[in-house]
């Protein structure tokens, strides 16, 4: 009975730290955080819905971002629901991810540097039934928007009189509250699915300031606002190769329905901002109606049991088709289909081995994506990255699993397609916390 306390003693003070831990990521006040989640700084994030996630957890961006074909039961895969099925029966798992950005953009008319970081993602995993059927659930991001930019023009006319400086500002950030089922429908067959709320709110302001007191200013805040529903499924199979280490290879694939949004779209203009007389403000509200794009997703992985693991991912979100509507074509950018690829290892030496980097999990990966807008004078971003990570088991409070910290190092170079003066680079570094407890077996009472 006193161990028994004991254990639950100890599980308190394990959840109490991860949500220290949790609540000191979110109030770092060294690191400007975008809105409640995700990180991102980079002047593209003012179109469209700001720069779409892919939600691979910290563990796999070190693989290069892959997940559609893993598959771990210590590990929560946020891309694939089918994942899910195969699970530890006497597992409870919990993974938060946060991230820190140093970037570098590049343009004709100079150069910036930024850096922002905040909390990522927080999601949990137990059993329903057995090893053979889980539920998973959290938040994760699906759009950040992040940057300040400022210039200054001419007034046409008077240029050796007057100036006025443009400030451009965009912050915030679009989640989804997940709540999602996996099982194995029968031998190496796994299925699962996803049910999503899509939430948040996405700011940009315009602010135009003349160097001439006699002159007006003009303020404009442009919001988007979120609350739609959206749906995601998954499918795997594994086969187990008739080799002496029982390699497996798993198939997976993943597809998400075009399915209805409507953003809400507010406008406020101040165009005497700052002005002793009476300002003159607009405003408006209205709902507009769009879709998600369809999302297709097909990987493979090859595992050598407790030694190698080899993965690659290809995606595409099909936003191009007639079907979708832009809310956003007064900005000049078009929506278009976008496509991402993906190929990771991770190698472990020797699970069972007293030296602990031999018990280390190491990771490297490479991707590369196209963005999904089209935009004036830049044409389609693209992005090529490397990752490097490493896995690092710790066993907390005496527990008698082992929990995982990862920590993965991405480089991503953006390149535009047409405006060859254009750049972007950035360097990520993501930690995460892989909880891994024992909270579903049957205490025995002496």
């Amino acid at each position: 009975m006193n161990t028994n306390r004991h254990n639950i003693r100890g599980r308190g003070r394990i959840f109490s730290l991860i949500m220290a831990i949790v609540i000191g990521i979110g109030s770092l006040p060294a690191i400007p955080t975008v809105s409640a989640q995700g990180v991102e700084s980079t002047p593209l994030t003012r179109l469209g819905y700001g720069a779409l996630t892919n939600n691979s957890p910290v563990a796999w961006r070190a693989m290069g971002g892959v997940g559609i074909a893993m598959s771990n039961p210590h590990v929560i895969n946020l891309q694939n629901p089918a994942a899910y099925g195969a699970t530890d029966s006497l597992s409870f798992l919990m993974d938060i991810g946060a991230s820190v950005i140093f970037g570098h953009y590049k343009d004709d008319a100079g150069s910036k540097n930024a850096i922002m970081g905040g909390l990522d993602y927080l999601s949990l995993q137990f059993p329903l039934y057995k090893n053979r059927l889980a539920l998973s659930a959290g938040v994760v991001p699906f759009s950040n928007v992040g940057y300040s930019l400022i210039s200054d023009k001419t007034i046409e006319g008077r240029e050796t009189a007057n100036m006025i400086r443009q400030t451009f500002e965009g912050k915030g950030s679009l989640q989804s509250f997940y709540l999602g089922l996996g099982a194995r429908i029968y031998g190496g067959l796994y299925a699962g699915a996803n049910v999503k709320y899509h939430f948040g709110r996405l700011t940009h302001t315009v602010h135009l300031q003349p160097n001439a007191l006699t002159l007006s200013q003009d303020f404009q805040t442009y919001g988007i606002r979120l609350d739609n529903w959206g749906v995601d499924f998954g499918l795997q199979y594994k086969v187990e190769l008739p080799t002496q280490q029982k390699d497996k290879i798993t198939f997976g694939v993943t597809y998400a329905p075009k399915m209805r949004f409507t953003p809400e779209l507010t406008n406020f203009v101040n165009s005497n901002y700052g002005a002793n007389n009476l300002p003159i403000i607009k405003s408006d509200t209205l709902r507009v109606n769009s879709n998600t794009p369809h999302k297709i997703g097909a990987g493979m992985a090859w595992e050598m049991p407790k030694k190698v693991t080899l993965s690659a991912d290809i995606e595409t979100e099909l936003w191009g088709d007639k079907g979708i509507n832009n809310p956003f074509a007064n900005d000049g950018a078009k929506m278009i289909n976008s496509y991402r690829g993906a190929l990771g290892v991770e190698v472990t030496p020797d699970s069972y081995a007293r030296s602990y980097h031999k018990r280390m999990y190491y990771r490297g990966g490479v991707n590369y994506r196209t963005s999904y807008l089209d935009i004036p004078g830049i044409g389609s971003l693209q992005t090529i990255g490397a990752s490097v990570g490493l896995g690092m088991p710790v066993n907390m409070f005496g527990s008698d699993r082992n929990s995982i910290i990862n920590l993965t190092l991405e480089y991503q170079h953006g390149f535009s397609t047409v405006e060859k003066g254009f750049s972007q680079d950035q360097l990520k570094l993501s930690l995460s916390l892989n909880f891994n407890e024992t909270w579903f077996r049957k205490l025995k009472i002496y």
